[in-house]
């Protein structure tokens, strides 16, 4: 029985810092400047997940890596859609592997 009240009190530590914040702040204006940066924030978080990954994803050959990477990216900016920055990366990269 001692477990479930670890289990409740873990909960309420875990759950309650999140929800606090949107029942206090539901009806609040945030700053032009806050919103813009919080829109942002995920792009960002992702980015510094992804990137030191995506270059030591070929540690014999950093460079395919980075020219896979660089034209995922602009592929993405360019024209948009998953699949297509992907195939683009890939096959960069292997060209670049077989020079």
């Amino acid at each position: 029985m001692n477990h479930v009240y670890l289990v409740l009190g873990m909960t309420a530590v875990t759950y309650l810092p999140r929800v606090i914040p949107f029942v206090l702040l539901q009806n609040a204006r945030l700053p032009p400047f806050v919103q813009r940066f919080l829109a942002v924030l995920p792009a960002c978080a992702l980015g510094a997940l992804l990137i030191p990954g995506a270059f030591k994803a070929i540690p014999e050959n950093p460079a395919a890596a980075v020219a896979g990477t660089v034209v995922a990216g602009l592929v993405s900016l360019t024209r948009g859609g998953l699949l297509l920055s992907v195939i683009a990366g890939v096959g960069v990269a292997f060209l670049v592997l077989l020079l």
